[in-house]
C-alpha cells in the first residue's frame, strides 16, 4: 500500500516541474526577444541619427573650407560663375582667389538664399573679411532618405574691376592685355557717323564702337591701333574708356601735298576755308613764282583730318618733291604760306639761290636798266658800258630758311646776300680784300690831289687827271683850297684805304686817309703843320687811261 502510494504521490508532483519551467523560459525568452528588439531599435535610431547628422548641410561647407584651405583654388575657379572675359586664364582666377584666402583663418556663416533648402548659401569669410558667397545643390538621398548636398558654385567673387567700357572708331584693332578683341565684345556698332567725315581712314562708313569686357580680375592693358601703325591711348571718363585722338588742320598753296602717316590727304579731307579759321586772302597773281617749282601759287587748299593716333608723323612738299616746313599758329592750323623776296644785283652777274639759278630765266626777272644811284654824275661818254642793275623777285613757301642769294662780282669773289626785313637783297659793289691794281692808283691820285691844294703840284698838272666835263672839274678849277703859304718839305704818314668798291673793270672808288704834312716856310723853318685827308675818288679808265670822275670829302 506504501509503495502505491508513493507512486501516486510522484505522479502528482511531477506534472507541477514541467509547468514551472515553461513559464520561465517564456519569461526568458521574451525579454530576450524585447532586447535584441530594443537593441535593434538603439541601432538603428543611432544609425539613423548618425545618417541624419552625415547629410547635414554644413558638413559641406566645412570640406569646402578645407578645400580652400588646402590651396586647391582651381577647383573653386572652375566653380565660380564669374563670367570670365576669355581675356585672362583661369589660372589668373584662381591666383586671385588665393591672394584672398591663402595663410588665413577661414569660416562661414548662412547666408540669405531664394531657395535654401533646394541651394543652400553660406558666405565664407577669410581673417574676417567677405570673400564670396557658396551655395550648394542637391545630390541625392542618404540611407534614410535625408537630402544629401554637394558644391555647386561659387558666386559674389569682387576682382576689383568688374566691367571695362570704351569707345574706339570701327577700324581701329583693339588689345586687351595683348589678345586681340574680337566682335563679341563689341556690344554698339554704327554711332555717331556724322562725327567721322573727316576720320582718317579709307572706310567708307566710319564710326563709333563701344566695347565691353566683363569679369577682368585686374586693369585691361589696352591698345588700339589705327590701319596704318599708330596707336592711341585710353582715359577714364565718367566710367568710359576714351582713346585721346588728335586733328589736325591744315592751309598751304595749291600744288602743294600734304601727306599724313604715309598717307596723300584727297578731296575727302577738303574743308571750306571758314572750317580752318579763315584762309590767306592775299591776290595770288602778285605773288612771284615759286622758287623751287617755277610755278605761281593760284590759291589755298584746307584739310581737316580727325581721329588721328597721337603722334602720327605729317609732311608736307612742293611740286618738285622738296619739303615744305608748316608752321602752327595759335588758331591750331599748320600753314604754309608765301614768302616772297627781292634781289638786286648788277645786271650780267649770275645770281644763284639755294641750287636755282634765277639770273638766266625771265620768269625771276621783273626789272632791268636800273640806274647805280653814285654812278649818275660820270658822264656817259665817259663810261659808256656801266653797269646797270637788274631786279629779280621769287617766292618760297612760308616756313621754309630764307634762301641764300650767291652773286659773283666783277672781279670773282663769291658773295653771300641776306635779305632785310623787307625781303630785299641787295646787291653792294663793296670788296672786302685788298685789290691793289685800284687801291695803289686811288692812293696816288689822292696824294697828287692833296699836293695839287698846296700848290705842290701844278694846276694843269691835275687838271689833266680829271675828266673834262665832269662836275668835279668845274668844282676844282680854279683850285678852291689854294691858301697855304710856300713850304720847302712835304710828306705823308699813316696811309690807309678803305671801302674799296668795284663797278665793272673800267670803274672803281676808294675812300683814302692818311695825314699830309707840309713844313719849312719861309719865315719859320721849323713850321710843321699836319693837314688831314678823307677823300672818296671815282675813277674811270677812257681811252686806255684812268682819270679822276667824281669825288667826295669824308
Amino acid at each position: 500500500m506504501a509503495a502505491r502510494s508513493n507512486t501516486k504521490q510522484t505522479a502528482r508532483n511531477t506534472p507541477k516541474k514541467k509547468k514551472r519551467s515553461k513559464f520561465r523560459t517564456g519569461l526568458l525568452v521574451a525579454v530576450l526577444v524585447a532586447f535584441i528588439a530594443i537593441l535593434i531599435g538603439l541601432i538603428w535610431f543611432f544609425n539613423w541619427l548618425s545618417d541624419y547628422e552625415a547629410s547635414e548641410r554644413h558638413h559641406v561647407a566645412e570640406q569646402t573650407l578645407a578645400m580652400c584651405a588646402a590651396g586647391d583654388f582651381e577647383t573653386i575657379a572652375s566653380k565660380t560663375d564669374v563670367v570670365m572675359s576669355g581675356l585672362e586664364s583661369q589660372a589668373v582666377y584662381a591666383e586671385e582667389i588665393g591672394n584672398r584666402m591663402r595663410g588665413k583663418q577661414l569660416t562661414y556663416t548662412k547666408a540669405f538664399s531664394y531657395d535654401r533648402f533646394e541651394h543652400p548659401a553660406y558666405n565664407i569669410y577669410a581673417d574676417g573679411e567677405y570673400v564670396c558667397k557658396l551655395f550648394l545643390k542637391k545630390a541625392g538621398k542618404s540611407k534614410y532618405k535625408f537630402d544629401t548636398y554637394a558644391l555647386d558654385y561659387f558666386t559674389a567673387f569682387d576682382f576689383g574691376v568688374g566691367k571695362v567700357a570704351f569707345l574706339l572708331p570701327n577700324y581701329y584693332e583693339v588689345y586687351c592685355n595683348g589678345k586681340l578683341l574680337d566682335d563679341i565684345y563689341a556690344v554698339k556698332t554704327g554711332l555717331n557717323p556724322g562725327l567721322m567725315k573727316y576720320a582718317f581712314t579709307d572706310s567708307e562708313a566710319p564710326s563709333l564702337t563701344r566695347y565691353e569686357i566683363t569679369g577682368l580680375t585686374s586693369r585691361c592693358d589696352i591698345v588700339a591701333k589705327d590701319p596704318y601703325g599708330g596707336s592711341v591711348t585710353l582715359v577714364e571718363h565718367e566710367g568710359v574708356y576714351e582713346a585721346e585722338f588728335e586733328s589736325l588742320r591744315f592751309s598751304v598753296p595749291e600744288g602743294v601735298i600734304v601727306s599724313v602717316g604715309g598717307i596723300r590727304l584727297g578731296d575727302k579731307y577738303v574743308v571750306a576755308a571758314e572750317e580752318n579759321g579763315g584762309s590767306e586772302t592775299a591776290d595770288m597773281a602778285s605773288y612771284a613764282p615759286l622758287l623751287y617749282t617755277n610755278e605761281r601759287v593760284n590759291g589755298f587748299v584746307n584739310y581737316r583730318v580727325d581721329y588721328i593716333s597721337p603722334g602720327t608723323d605729317f609732311i608736307a612738299v612742293d611740286n618738285s618733291g622738296r619739303e615744305v616746313k608748316l608752321t602752327l599758329g595759335s588758331d591750331g592750323v599748320y600753314r604754309a604760306g608765301i614768302n616772297e623776296y627781292t634781289v638786286v644785283v648788277p645786271d650780267g652777274l649770275e645770281v644763284k639761290v639755294g641750287d636755282t639759278v634765277i639770273s638766266g630765266a625771265s620768269v625771276w626777272r621783273t626789272k632791268t636798266g636800273g640806274e647805280v644811284e653814285e654812278l649818275k654824275t660820270i658822264l656817259t661818254q665817259y663810261l659808256p658800258e656801266r653797269p646797270t642793275m637788274a631786279e629779280y623777285r621769287f617766292s618760297v613757301l612760308g616756313g621754309e630758311e630764307v634762301p641764300a642769294v650767291v652773286v659773283k662780282n666783277v672781279i670773282g669773289d663769291l658773295l653771300t646776300l641776306t635779305p632785310d626785313e623787307g625781303g630785299v637783297y641787295t646787291f653792294s659793289f663793296v670788296v672786302d680784300h685788298d685789290v691793289p691794281e685800284y687801291t695803289e692808283k686811288a692812293v696816288s691820285f689822292t696824294k697828287k690831289y692833296a699836293e695839287y691844294i698846296t700848290n705842290d703840284m701844278d694846276h694843269d698838272s691835275f687838271m689833266k687827271l680829271i675828266l673834262y666835263d665832269q662836275p668835279m672839274y668845274a668844282e676844282l678849277d680854279p683850285n678852291p683850297f689854294y691858301f697855304y703859304t710856300g713850304h720847302k718839305k712835304h710828306w705823308f704818314e699813316n696811309e690807309t684805304w678803305q671801302d674799296l668798291r668795284v663797278y665793272s673793270d673800267k670803274c672803281f672808288s676808294c675812300e683814302v686817309k692818311f695825314d699830309y704834312y707840309i713844313g719849312q716856310i719861309k719865315t719859320d723853318k721849323d713850321f710843321v703843320k699836319m693837314l688831314p685827308l678823307d677823300i672818296r675818288f671815282w675813277i674811270v679808265e677812257y681811252n686806255g687811261k684812268w682819270y679822276l670822275a667824281d669825288w667826295q670829302l669824308m
